[in-house]
């Protein structure tokens, strides 16, 4: 059995390990498709498990904490979802709501090796976030240098690597950046490194091995009031 790792940002974004010749992993309902290649399938999964997750994860009442919940289970060859377990705990409340959306989980269209299914280990980590700390819905802003939307270059990046990044709040008041965050994002795997809010050896690495087709969320967290808030920015890496 292969393992694979779909990653939730702010509960449902999620990436997914493409197939390799010969054969696939499984994907959610209704998203078996003879003429559709295997990325629309594996597009399909992405939207429909995103789908499912936005509307059956109960977000616990007075969130006081955050971070991630990480769900192991194996999708059996008949398709259904099995040997369900914690793998990382955040608090009682959310392992609780995490274990649930996993167990409630309809069956899956399950995995193949040379046009035979097969049984496929799974990891889902689920990332819990405090109803006052999402700095969009505050206004905040990430910039860095002069970079605007999301497509940018390997070469940019590195040639911003000495810019440092900068937080405004809502009237534009700098923010000091308490601690940092950089998420390379490869094919569903997730390389992550993190700092006090300084760039970094390792971040520069980081960008250093990027190629096409890959991802950078860059995450800053600043405080204000007391209250800590989450402020990113997702960079997809073209020529």
């Amino acid at each position: 059995m292969r393992k694979l790792i779909f990653t939730f940002l702010c509960f449902w974004l999620v990436s997914v390990v493409f197939a390799q010749s010969g054969q696939h992993p499984p994907y959610f309902k209704a998203c078996e498709n003879d003429s559709a290649t295997e990325v629309e399938k594996s597009n399909c999964s992405m939207q429909a498990l995103s789908q499912y997750m936005h509307a059956n994860l109960q977000i616990p009442d007075n969130l006081d904490v955050s971070g991630t919940v990480y769900i192991s289970f194996s999708v059996e060859k008949t398709g259904v979802v099995v040997k369900i377990r914690l793998e990382k705990t955040l608090s009682p409340a959310c392992d609780s709501a995490a274990l649930a959306v996993v167990r409630h989980m309809p069956a899956w269209i399950p995995a193949q090796q040379n046009n035979v299914p097969t049984d496929y280990d799974m990891i889902l980590p689920i990332k819990f976030r405090q109803a006052d700390d999402s700095a969009e819905s505050n206004g905040f802003q990430l910039t860095w240098g002069q970079l605007n939307g999301q497509k940018v270059s390997k070469e940019t990046l590195l040639q911003l690597y000495g810019t440092p990044l900068i937080v405004r709040d809502e009237s534009g008041n700098l923010l000091d950046i308490n601690g940092l965050l950089f998420e390379r994002e490869r094919h569903g795997h997730i390389t992550e490194t993190k700092s006090n809010g300084s760039l970094t050896e390792d971040m520069y690495l980081v960008i250093k091995k990027l190629r096409i087709g890959d991802a950078l969320t860059v995450t800053a967290t600043v405080q204000r009031n007391g209250k800590f808030y989450y402020v990113e920015r997702r960079f997809v890496i073209e020529n």
